[in-house]
């Protein structure tokens, strides 16, 4: 079976599924990030290995797939576990170094940290962007907080999530098409040499119509300069994601994250762009409440 045939069957297969996760949202989204983000951070350990560290591993991995779930129950049962969590982590992760005995501690706590705080802490963004709107609400036409949410503003954090992942697709192939046809000024070439600044601006431009598009489609009262801004910053913010995992492979000298995805290489290989736009989505839409 080819190569091309693999990914369009896994495809065919994993969106669909991936789709009603979003729409169901709640508990199944966040155990699903928490599943995505496990996985993640043990490509991200096993790329540190590379470069003779020694991480932690098991412990990286648990804390990065316990943070959407505790970001969750934060939302659900109103807890406060977040800063407990983190301190008794570092608290944890140095204990434990004391008593391995392995070379390079710093290294090895440095970069089990980073995994972490990378692979954990960017996805449990995306659940923290799914309930930030069950308590409040913005009112689009006026600027203003309230917290009556009505039924079918519910449903704005699945159109916000549906429209993050469609911008960055867009952006993706529209720097593809635009780089191939008309691509001569290379952005990072010891990076990735062939994503070009051609490709970058069409994938910029293309991105924040689409998020325009689909944000107007569904809630006409959304304001539209927010919602271009919103796509511009996905344009910029996700190709910023493709690079960081790009350089990270590059210095382990290895072309996928892993296989664990037929056709499609790893985890970070296919998320590495969501890894920075959906902080950048939720910084930008809690800045606005603060401001509201």
């Amino acid at each position: 079976m080819s190569n091309l045939v693999t990914r369009v069957l896994f495809a065919l297969i994993a969106i669909p599924v991936f789709v009603f996760v979003i729409i169901q949202g709640g508990w199944l989204f966040a155990l699903t990030i928490a599943l995505l983000a496990g996985l993640g951070a043990k490509e991200f350990f096993e790329m540190s290995v590379h470069k003779a560290a020694h991480p932690q591993s098991f412990i990286g991995i648990l804390f990065s797939a316990a943070l959407p779930v505790i970001a969750q129950a934060e939302s659900t049962f109103n807890t406060h576990l977040f800063a407990v969590v983190i301190v008794a982590m570092v608290l944890q992760i140095f204990a434990i170094e004391l008593f391995r005995n392995k070379p390079n501690a710093l290294l090895n706590v440095a970069s089990t940290i980073a995994g972490i705080a990378y692979v954990g802490g960017m996805f449990t963004c995306l659940v923290l962007l799914s309930t930030l709107f069950t308590e409040y609400h913005i009112d689009f036409l006026n600027g203003t907080l309230r917290t009556q949410v009505k039924y079918y503003e519910m449903f704005f954090p699945t159109v916000l999530m549906f429209a993050m992942f469609i911008s960055i697709w867009v952006c993706d192939s529209a720097a593809y098409f635009a780089g191939m046809a008309f691509g001569k000024h290379k952005m990072f070439p010891r990076v990735s040499p062939k994503k070009s600044w051609e490709g970058w601006t069409a994938g910029f431009i293309a991105s924040a119509v689409v998020f325009w598009c689909i944000m107007h489609f569904f809630y006409a009262e959304f304001p539209a300069h927010h919602a271009i801004i919103i796509g511009a910053l996905i344009g910029i913010i996700g190709p910023l994601g493709d690079f960081a995992e790009s350089l990270l492979k590059r210095d382990a000298n290895i072309k996928d994250s892993s296989n664990i995805l037929p056709g499609h290489g790893g985890i970070l290989d296919r998320f590495d762009s969501v890894l920075f736009v959906a902080p950048m989505l939720y910084v930008y839409f809690r800045v606005w409440i603060l401001l509201s």
